[in-house]
């Protein structure tokens, strides 16, 4: 399984540092409905597709994901995971999921300075396992990085730090002015950037969606977005398997 953070933000003077706080999570299955009337006569049923069923967001976890020399040639993204989660996470997933980094980078659109936007991308292997690489027994449908502020969040925002290369902290009215995107890519021919086929991994919330998330421990305000995990292996599934190989293609 893969997934990408993405994000945009004024391009100003180059970022050392980027730490963003992110909730896994995961669907627990169909919200339960009211049974139907019992028809007097046989009537035609029509399923309801999986994809308008309600579901439950589960925590699963708590990770950071940190950019690191941004703009320079060694640029990295790399996640960590924070503190178990405890209270409203199972206790089967409180050591959240392994992540891999695969690829991360950024491409400046306009002047820095006057008025310009950098585009940061990182890329994860996913596999339904502890941090450690302990794999889990259960299958996890819709898997999503949901961010989250935590107390030593910037702003209210996902973003625990931002600092230049001399280590210095970036001011941090800026904090609020990093949006979300889907994976972007530089159209080297309008000079412009574009979504990224098959990079379409932003999901976005409408208000109360993310409830039933709660404010797990280390957690001060869940956000209205997120960046899905999907299956590159099978077109159009979002399930991490249950105990997968630790060298299985479709395991991740």
């Amino acid at each position: 399984m893969t997934t990408r953070t993405r994000s945009r933000h004024p391009a100003g003077p180059a970022s050392a540092l980027l730490l963003c706080a992110l909730l896994l999570s995961a669907c627990g299955g169909p919200a339960p409905s009211a049974p139907a009337p019992t028809p007097t006569t046989p009537v035609a049923q029509t399923p309801t597709p999986p994809s308008t069923q309600p579901s439950v967001l589960t925590p699963l976890g708590l990770l950071r994901v940190t950019f690191s020399h941004i703009g320079a040639d060694d640029a990295s993204a790399t996640s960590t995971a924070l503190s178990p989660l405890t209270g409203q996470a199972l206790s089967d997933t409180a050591a959240g999921l392994q992540l891999v980094p695969v690829s991360s980078g950024s491409f400046v659109i306009g002047t820095r300075g006057a008025g310009g936007l950098r585009y940061l991308y990182a890329t994860f292997k996913v596999r339904n396992a502890t941090s450690a690489g302990a794999a889990y027994g259960t299958a996890r449908t819709n898997p999503t990085l949901v961010a989250v502020s935590t107390p030593s969040s910037v702003n209210g925002t996902a973003l625990s730090a931002m600092l230049k290369y001399d280590g210095s902290a970036v001011n941090p009215a800026l904090a609020p002015q990093m949006l979300p995107t889907h994976a972007m890519t530089f159209d080297r021919a309008s000079d412009a950037p574009r979504v990224l086929s098959g990079g379409e991994d932003l999901q976005l919330y409408a208000d109360g969606e993310t409830a039933a998330l709660g404010l797990p421990n280390g957690v001060t305000r869940v956000l209205p977005y997120g960046f899905v995990i999907r299956n590159p292996s099978t077109p159009g599934s979002r399930t991490l398997p249950a105990s997968p190989g630790r060298h299985s293609t479709t395991g991740w």
